[in-house]
């Protein structure tokens, strides 16, 4: 384990990895950040020094630690217009390895008309998220949020939407919907299923495939660890990766999916081929369902 964490020492600070045989050091002169996508350098690790790794004692293991960290740091909290999640290599390499904040105003991207999404906490509905139109600023210190709510409505069975105010550091810019990425949902993945209008976060329990020869997209049975009502079994459309702000910047989706997209992108393609191929099966189905 010590040496492991020695190895993590060395991919943060960008002295980079010694490897038997290898030329220089890998990731030398690259600083690793909490930040980044790790999933794509643990990929990258396994392609470009899967022979020299050690078994995987060198670098695999090392960044697999680092996917498990940056999970928990960012399940934590931070992500608000005020309180974004990141965390620099010198928090690692110093034993921090507290997401940042900041006290001053509320995130550029906190403007009037602007679709955030709020988390919530109330009781029962703590840590689900609800997407609203941001309104404007309650208080003076632009640290309070006037929203009103694209689903939850005033009045339970009523046409009128909520209007009520939050802090802004329970906000975060609505993200992207995200095509193509349902291959690596498997028993044990978190990710968040839409559920009484807003976004729950739920883990993987079970993906049942169609049985042959009808097909059809794989459908996942899925779970709250919070909140034993919450569970269904859904297609892929009714899910999406965890994904966590950065810098108030981009979008970081944590693992086992691990990419990068920009604040402000109306949908993110994980990978093309997968994304039409769920496309054409929901077709299908759709058709089969009319039939």
């Amino acid at each position: 384990a010590d040496k492991v964490m020695e190895r993590v020492s060395e991919l943060v600070s960008g002295r980079g990895v010694a490897l038997k045989g290898g030329v220089e050091p890998a990731y030398l002169g690259r600083a690793v950040s909490i930040s980044d996508d790790l999933v794509a350098l643990k990929e990258h690790a396994t392609a470009a020094y899967g022979a020299l790794d050690n078994g995987g004692w060198h670098l695999r293991h090392p960044i697999g630690k680092l996917i498990k960290f940056q999970q928990v740091l960012f399940s934590s909290g931070g992500g608000g217009a005020t309180s974004e999640a990141a965390s620099s290599s010198d928090d690692l390499e110093s034993g921090g390895g507290t997401p940042s904040s900041s006290s001053g105003a509320a995130a550029g991207w906190l403007v009037e008309g602007a679709a955030v999404e709020v988390e919530m906490d109330e009781e029962g509905l703590r840590g689900s998220r609800y997407g609203a139109t941001f309104l404007g600023f309650a208080d003076e210190a632009r640290r309070v949020a006037r929203l009103q709510y694209t689903h939850l409505t005033a009045e339970e069975g009523g046409e009128e939407r909520l209007v009520e105010e939050a802090p802004c550091a329970r906000l975060r810019p609505s993200p992207p919907a995200i095509l193509g990425w349902s291959s690596r949902l498997r028993p044990g993945v978190q990710c968040e299923l839409w559920h009484e209008d807003g976004w729950w976060e739920v883990v993987v329990y079970e993906k049942r495939r169609p049985p042959k020869p009808r097909g059809g997209p794989a459908q996942f049975e899925v779970y709250s660890e919070t909140y034993g009502e919450v569970e269904a079994t859904v297609g892929a459309g009714r899910l999406r990766p965890r994904l966590v702000l950065v810098h108030g910047r981009e979008w970081l989706a944590l693992a086992p999916f691990g990419f990068k997209c920009a604040v402000g992108a109306a949908q993110h393609v994980f990978s093309r081929a997968e994304a039409e191929a769920e496309a054409a099966a929901d077709k299908a189905a759709a058709a089969e369902a009319k039939a």
